[in-house]
């Protein structure tokens, strides 16, 4: 019953600080449209993914992506190769542009 009860106050928790970080002015027009909140434990994030099927979902509705150090490395390469490619789509729209004149 104890345990429970802990269970319970840690996901609370978990959903303050995600509500904490949504209502934080972290996004700016240069910056990415999502958040990363690292959990820097694998056990506890797959207690977190347990305990509240929903709350990683709930999180991403709030464009926060729940990441732990095995998960960060994906959404890592995924942002590089993102960043990449946006890259390479202004350097050729700069090229269209002078080819058009």
């Amino acid at each position: 019953m104890e345990q429970k009860t802990y269970q319970t106050a840690f996901i609370k928790d978990v959903k303050t600080h995600i509500k904490g970080l949504s209502g934080k002015e972290y996004f700016t027009d240069s910056s990415m449209e999502y958040m990363i909140m690292f959990i820097p434990n694998e056990s506890v994030f797959a207690s977190v993914a347990n305990l509240d099927k929903e709350l990683i979902f709930d999180a991403l509705k709030s464009k926060i992506v729940i990441c732990s150090p095995l998960t960060l490395l994906a959404v890592v390469a995924v942002i590089r190769q993102s960043a990449e490619s946006h890259q390479i789509y202004q350097e050729a729209k700069q090229i269209m542009d002078l080819l058009k004149a």
